[in-house]
Formats: structure tokens, C-alpha cells, sequence
């Protein structure tokens, strides 16, 4: 026992030392991250503390002596630690359903602009006026203008009903006459959202089921012929000229609305894992985003993500059982609701369905036509979203620091560029490919930079912004590109669009980017309509450049949005449907009636009334108002 006790005693000091050793790691450790965090603040440009409100003293010298607009305090991804105030939930008062809205939602950024201009407001009460002292007339827009911003907010969080009661619920055929012309219309289609079937397998099932009694397994096939003739008589009728049967409220579509409802009425005959239902879906899906209030969209779409899912469709799967065409079918199915699904997750909001570590990608360059070249790249763009989803909508992203998410954003901007420089072409120019895969990389471009506190970002968003807006005004009138005037990157909608600005090759000049002249031979039946997949945040941020300017030409700005407001007027006139169209609509022109307040110089009294029709009665009660 004695001879234990010096081995003892070596052990208690090596104990000793070790403690030692652990607390010395332990202070390293505790001055190490303050030095982190130290540095963080310093390098974040919002966090100053000399000036007032997170106001910077280039941001003051912004204000124009003519309004009462000032720069707000910036919310980012840059700045906010804390999860940000841009996901709302909107219980209903009717029936109590709740509705959740995301950052980039029509409701989110309405509630994000009217924070803004409330923020604002509130600084320059405090703060008496760049004079000192504010005026009565000021006062009074900003006490009207906090009307408006309510009366917009509420109406973009509400959603009508859409009855679906029909007491003699029953799907039929449609007169196989009518249905031959309409699936002309339809396969001449180069939308990749409508490239659902085979023609050779689709024309023997028409066949078949109009040479027999029509059974129970042969409704879903009925219910794709009366979407399929909905959408092209709906899209002949929008692009006849004079035409006053428009939409829901036509004599032609009332029998296909019929069937429609019976279908979203009774949701268990499109439940089974066969490809007909997920085909089914999909056309169901567009049908709603044109004539449906638009939680039908997300729910149509869910639906149809979960049951490829379950078939097996986002794996190489092997079986003897498939056909060929089948097999095409499938590729064909699940590639364009990978692509859907992307899309909405940013716009709407709404859950990734199809993340791509969970598909076999090769699967989709399966059976490309040579044809449709774009097939990789629209694939390819589908992944980058995916990567602005998660940085968007990851709560885990704003809990990051600083620099990591810095970092995201960076990574997320190479990748464009690489997308940019890979698919278009050697000028990385975006002419040469289809406008609506335009429309998705500039979108895509908006979504992740439009909340970066970075000025190349900031500047780089309200340029892409602008493309957007002039690429829907132009590429959706095809035939009346006569009637619109570009110049120096600016649409003229003053002189109610009188003229084109042609370049040498023949091509559209939009300022940095330019529009095939070949826009203007497209087919002239467009199933599918440029508003469907507008990106709401470029309005938002032409909106914001103009109230707080990043770059110049504010009045182009305002003109560019009126155009946009008058396309989603002309669009909702000719479908009198509930769509999304028609509430985004009502936001449109009641943002625009706030920007005629807090930025009058830029509103022309001579070119247009005072009152834009349908707009909003606490609007016009606004403009009433104000003198």
C-alpha cells in the first residue's frame, strides 16, 4: 500500500495539470469568439451607430425636398440575426382557415413595402421635416397614404371562395370534333409546361375511348379532354380581338367549369398512382392558375409532386412492364414538375416537393428531342432556385453569421454567372434563348440579391427588374410590338405606345439585353400567358427605386410599372376569372395610386385620368383627398 502512494501522488499532479491546460484552452476560446463577433459588426455596413434609424448620410442626401419619402431602415439577410418579419399566417374570419404567406408572396411584400413606408413616416414626424417642420398637406399624405397601405395588405391576404358545388356532378366527353381541333392547338405548343403526352399514344387512346361506352377508368381521360379544350378555346377567345365572351362567364367553357368542379369536388378518382392521374393533375394545375383563386394551384401542384414521387418517377426504376412511350411519358411528366416545383417554391412560397438530392437527375436528359435543346439548362436553372429556396426560406439561414451567409450569397451568384457563360452563348447574351427562360434567370437573380445590403447587388436587382418588366410587356403582345417604344432602355407608354426600336440584326433593343425579332412569329395562340409566371418582386422593386432611389430614370421606372399594371388589366378583363391576376391586379394599381402621391412629379396629368379604372374605393377616396 505504501509503495501506491508516490504513483498516487504523479496521478493527482497530472490531474492538476491537465485542468490547467483545459481552462487556458477554454479563455483562448471565450477571446477568440468576441473577436469574431467584434469583427462582424464591424464589417456589417447597417451597424452604425452615429447615424439615426440605420440611416446612412448617403441615404439622406436621396431625399427629394418634393416628397415626403426618405430612405427606410434596410431588413436583410445581411443584418438580421434574428428570423426576419416576412412569414405571415392569415386566419380567415369566415371560417377560420388558416393561409401562410412567404417572403415573396404578394401579401409578404406588401406587408414588407408598407413596413417600409410606415418607417419612413415615422422619422420624418420625429424628425420634423428636412425644414424642421412638416406641412398640413404632408401630413395629410402620409395619414391617407397609411390608408392605403392597410386597405392593400388586407385585400392581398384575402382569398374568395371558389363554389364547387354542382348538384349533378358528373365528368363527360367532349364532342370528339371539337376535341381534334383543340389538341392541334395544344401539341403545336412549345411550352414545356404543357409537354405532358406522346401524340401517337394520346390519338389511339382518343380512339379507343370514343369507340366504346365510356367507364369509370376512362373519367380521368375525360377530364384531360375537357381541360386540354378549356385552355385552347380559353386562349383563342383571349386572343380574338373584339371578342366579349371571355372566361369563365363564356357559353363554350361552362360545361368544361362543370367538369372541372366535379373533379376538384371528388379528389379520390385522382389519387391512384397511375401516370393518367399525375397527367391529369398537371393539366388540372394550369387550368387553376388561369380561372382559379390560386391556393388551388399550390395544392393541384403538391398533389401531383407527392403521387410522382410514390410512382417512383424521380428514380431510375427498372421494370419489363413500361412501354417505351410509357417511359417517355414519365421523363416527360416528372421533368416538367421538377421545373414547376422550383418555380412556385420561390414565388408562392410554398414547400420544395422535388429537392434534388432525392432525384436521379440523369433521368431528365432522357429522351431529349433534338428539337428542344433547352431541356438541360432549364433543368440546370431548376437546381440553382432550388439553392435560393433554401437560402430564402431556411429559417437555419438567418441564424447564420454574417460572413457564412455572405458566403451563400456569393455561391449563388457564381452559379448564375456559370449558367449565364454555359448556356448563353459566347456574348453571354440571353437573346438567343426563349423568353420565359429569360424571365426565370432574371427572376432567379432577383430572389436571391433583392435583399443583399451589397450596392453591386442592389444595383444589379433594379437593372434585372427592369428587363423583366419590359421582356412581359413586349413578349406578351406579340402582334402589337409595332405599338411599343423602347428607348435608351426605357418603355414609352405615354404615347400610348406608338413604336418600336429595331436594331440592326432585326432585333427588339430592351436596353441590355435584347428580344428576338423572332417573338414577333410566334404562333399566334399562346395557351399560357407571360402574367402566370411574373415575378412579383420586380415590381416591388422598381417600386422601391423609385420611392428611394438606387438608380436613376425614376419616371421610366413609373412608366415601366404603369405598362405592367395595364397587362394584368387587359388580362383580367378578357378571363373575368378570381385568379391570382386579378388580385395581384388590385395591388398593382393601388401601389401605384401611393407612388402618385409620394413621388407627384413623376405622375403626367395630361396622358392618363386621374382615376385608373377598378381601382380600389379607398384609393379614390385618396385621390380625392389630396391636393
Amino acid at each position: 500500500m505504501w509503495k501506491r502512494i508516490p504513483t498516487m501522488f504523479k496521478l493527482a499532479k497530472n490531474v492538476g495539470g491537465l485542468e490547467d491546460r483545459l481552462t487556458s484552452i477554454e479563455k483562448t476560446l471565450i477571446h477568440l469568439k468576441d473577436a469574431l463577433q467584434n469583427h462582424e459588426i464591424q464589417d456589417d455596413p447597417l451597424k452604425v451607430e452615429s447615424e439615426p434609424d440605420g440611416l446612412t448620410a448617403s441615404d439622406m442626401n436621396r431625399v427629394d425636398n418634393r416628397s415626403p419619402a426618405t430612405v427606410p431602415r434596410e431588413w436583410c439577410i445581411e443584418n438580421s440575426y434574428q428570423q426576419p418579419v416576412d412569414r405571415y399566417i392569415v386566419r380567415s374570419s369566415d371560417d377560420l382557415s388558416d393561409r401562410y404567406h412567404g417572403p415573396c408572396t404578394l401579401y409578404g411584400l406588401c406587408n414588407e413595402f408598407r413596413d417600409s413606408i410606415l418607417e419612413t413616416q415615422q422619422y420624418i414626424i420625429e424628425s420634423g421635416g428636412e425644414n424642421g417642420r412638416i406641412k398640413d398637406n404632408e401630413i395629410l399624405r402620409l395619414e391617407k397614404t397609411q390608408d392605403i397601405l392597410i386597405e392593400i395588405c388586407s385585400s392581398s391576404g384575402i382569398e374568395e371562395p371558389f363554389d364547387l358545388e354542382n348538384d349533378n356532378m358528373q365528368i363527360l366527353l367532349p364532342p370528339k370534333q371539337f376535341l381534334a381541333m383543340a389538341c392541334t392547338s395544344f401539341f403545336q405548343q412549345e411550352d414545356p409546361a404543357l409537354d405532358l403526352f406522346c401524340q401517337s399514344s394520346f390519338w389511339q387512346k382518343v380512339d379507343e375511348i370514343y369507340s366504346n361506352p365510356l367507364t369509370s377508368t376512362d373519367h380521368v381521360w375525360a377530364l384531360c379532354f375537357n381541360n386540354i379544350l378549356l385552355l385552347v378555346l380559353g386562349a383563342e377567345q383571349f386572343h380574338t380581338k373584339g371578342s366579349i365572351d371571355h372566361g369563365l362567364g363564356s357559353q363554350f367553357a361552362l360545361p368544361f367549369i362543370s367538369t372541372i368542379r366535379c373533379a376538384l369536388a371528388c379528389p379520390k378518382t385522382l389519387m391512384r398512382p397511375k401516370l393518367i392521374n399525375l397527367q391529369a393533375l398537371v393539366l388540372l394545375g394550369v387550368v387553376a392558375q388561369k380561372y382559379l383563386p390560386p391556393s388551388f394551384t399550390e395544392v393541384l401542384v403538391a398533389q401531383a409532386c407527392l403521387l410522382a414521387k410514390r410512382m417512383g418517377l424521380h428514380q431510375r426504376c427498372v421494370t419489363g412492364e413500361v412501354t417505351p412511350v410509357e417511359k417517355e411519358e414519365r421523363i416527360k411528366v416528372f421533368r416538367l414538375l421538377y421545373l414547376k416545383d422550383k418555380s412556385l417554391s420561390l414565388s408562392l412560397g410554398i414547400t420544395c416537393w422535388l429537392p434534388s438530392f432525392d432525384c436521379d437527375m440523369s433521368t431528365f436528359f432522357e429522351k431529349v428531342p433534338s428539337t428542344k435543346p433547352d431541356i438541360s439548362y432549364r433543368v440546370e436553372l431548376g437546381r440553382i432556385q432550388e439553392d435560393i429556396y433554401r437560402i430564402i426560406y431556411s429559417p437555419q439561414s438567418h441564424r447564420q453569421s454574417t460572413s457564412r451567409r455572405k458566403i451563400a450569397l456569393s455561391r449563388i451568384e457564381k452559379s448564375l454567372n456559370h449558367w449565364l457563360e454555359a448556356f448563353a452563348g459566347s456574348d453571354s447574351s440571353l437573346h438567343t434563348l426563349p423568353v420565359e427562360t429569360q424571365l426565370g434567370f432574371y427572376s432567379s437573380r432577383i430572389f436571391a440579391l433583392r435583399t443583399s445590403s451589397d450596392p453591386r447587388h442592389k444595383e444589379q436587382v433594379v437593372r434585372d427588374a427592369r428587363i423583366v418588366c419590359r421582356l412581359a410587356v413586349i413578349a406578351d403582345f406579340p402582334d402589337d410590338l409595332d405599338g411599343i417604344h423602347v428607348e435608351d432602355g426605357r418603355v414609352n407608354v405615354a404615347s400610348c405606345l406608338t413604336s418600336v426600336s429595331q436594331s440592326e440584326n432585326g432585333s427588339t433593343v430592351i436596353g441590355p439585353r435584347v428580344v428576338p425579332a423572332a417573338i414577333r412569329y410566334q404562333p399566334k395562340l399562346h395557351i399560357r400567358t407571360v402574367v402566370e409566371d411574373f415575378p412579383l418582386p420586380a415590381f416591388f422593386v422598381l417600386l422601391r427605386n423609385i420611392i428611394w432611389p438606387i438608380l436613376e430614370d425614376q419616371r421610366g421606372d413609373f412608366q415601366l410599372l404603369q405598362a405592367v399594371s395595364t397587362l394584368f388589366e387587359n388580362h383580367d378583363q378578357k378571363t373575368q376569372a378570381n385568379n391570382n391576376t386579378r388580385r395581384v391586379l388590385k395591388a398593382f394599381q393601388s401601389l401605384l395610386a401611393v407612388t402618385r402621391v409620394l413621388r407627384p412629379e413623376l405622375y403626367t396629368q395630361q396622358h392618363q385620368s386621374p382615376f385608373p379604372e377598378q381601382l380600389p374605393q379607398v384609393a379614390v377616396y385618396f385621390f380625392s383627398t389630396i391636393k
